[in-house]
């Protein structure tokens, strides 16, 4: 078995984010998936314009700023300021006038809330499952639940781990640039069956030199547990969704989308 971060002793997210990430998988060049992303946001969370919005782990604020260029109001949290720099001097923002600039903080999503409470939040491209941890996790999705008004919605987007099961490639390659240089990422994945992880090492490779060996473990979870969840938070009128055009789920589904309303009460 290869060796990962055990539980409560190795946060490894903190350390595990780099440039090169975002320039690979972060920056999203298919502009229709994208719009077709954050036209399912407005329609599933019920989006009014002016309304604020809670990006929680925004990453390089791909649906942030697209959010504010829209009218909304954006708090984003996240624990990478590489990926908040990017996120803040996009060439998006510079190139709207009056819209209200996301308010970007460098912050672990596991303890921060927004000052000001929400009409809608999100927790996008598989930034659930970091911990080891179910209280852990848990605990996460209570934070965006106190963060909405009543009656206001959320959306959590993670891996289909059924379809992943059925099509595992135990390592895959990726290639492109990164600040000029040419980058290639060879990512080796194994699963640990009995403890429902997901550990993956990702070796970075730059200009034909390997750099570093980043390591990573995520807590795999099924429709069924991420209802419960959910419930547990205080969720209700819960849906699992396939994809972005609001598909009922299904084992080939391309991702697991949950929306959840909190209630009035």
């Amino acid at each position: 078995m290869n060796e990962h971060p055990e539980e409560g002793k190795n946060e490894w997210w903190k350390t595990f984010h780099v440039r090169e990430m975002a320039d690979l998988f972060l920056d999203r060049n298919s502009k229709q998936e994208l719009c077709e992303t954050i036209e399912f946001l407005e329609r599933e969370l019920h989006l009014q314009p002016g309304d604020h919005v809670f990006d929680q782990c925004c990453g390089a604020g791909t649906l942030g700023n697209q959010l504010a260029c829209r009218g909304y109001r954006v708090t984003g949290c996240d624990l990478c300021d590489v990926y908040l720099e990017i996120a803040r001097s996009s060439d998006l923002l510079m190139s709207k006038d009056g819209i209200a600039i996301p308010n970007y903080v460098i912050a672990d999503a596991f303890h921060f809330m927004p000052s000001e409470p929400c009409h809608g939040a999100l927790n996008w491209y598989s930034s659930f499952g970091y911990s080891q941890s179910d209280t852990q996790n848990v605990q996460m999705i209570q934070k965006a639940f106190d963060a909405l008004l009543p009656n206001a919605y959320f959306a959590l987007d993670i891996p289909n781990y059924v379809g992943l099961f059925r099509s595992f490639k135990p390592e895959m390659n990726y290639e492109g640039t990164s600040l000029g240089r040419k980058v290639l990422l060879t990512r080796r994945s194994f699963l640990d069956h009995e403890n429902g992880l997901l550990l993956q090492d990702w070796m970075w490779t730059i200009e034909g030199k390997l750099t570093e060996t980043k390591k990573s473990a995520l807590r795999v979870y099924l429709p069924y547990q991420i209802c419960n969840i959910l419930e547990k938070c205080g969720f209700a009128n819960i849906r699992i969704l396939g994809d972005v055009h609001s598909s009922q789920f299904h084992s080939d589904s391309p991702r697991l989308i949950a929306v959840a309303r909190k209630p009035t009460k």
